[in-house]
């Protein structure tokens, strides 16, 4: 079991000046904070320019990135009806992109978009009419 306890930002600066006059073991026994802590956060002064990790990004990536959601955008602003059914099966015939329609409306509402629910009747029959329509709207060139 580690007996680990949360340090602040402002204890550990304490530290890496401290370290400029003081050895480790001295520093530890002054402060109360172990010598291997000491230690610790003056090789990560020394090496990163601050005295806590920040991790680069939390959480899990995100299953479309900066240009996917762009293209969203995009289809939006040239369609703004459409359904997210639509916005689903558009970036799977031109992107290759697998996402369910949850990812979607996520991406979209980080992006700052707002929506209104429709029955699902009218859903049906955008789906028919998309179907009849028949084309997907990209355009890919050979």
């Amino acid at each position: 079991m580690s007996n680990r306890r949360h340090i602040h930002k402002a204890v550990k600066e304490q530290l890496v000046f401290m370290a400029a006059r003081m050895k480790s073991c001295a520093i530890a026994h002054v402060t109360g904070v172990s010598q291997r802590t000491v230690n610790r956060v003056i090789r990560l002064k020394r090496l990163t320019g601050s005295v806590v990790r920040v991790p680069f990004a939390a959480g899990r990536p995100r299953l479309l990135n900066g240009i996917d959601a762009s293209y969203l955008e995009s289809l939006i602003k040239r369609t703004p009806d459409l359904l997210l059914t639509e916005l689903q099966s558009e970036l799977q015939e031109c992107r290759k992109i697998n996402v369910s329609t949850q990812v979607i409306h996520n991406t979209l509402r980080r992006r700052g978009f707002t929506w209104k629910q429709v029955s699902s009747a009218l859903t049906h029959f955008a789906f028919e009419f998309i179907t009849l329509k028949g084309q997907p709207s990209c355009s890919q060139k050979k």
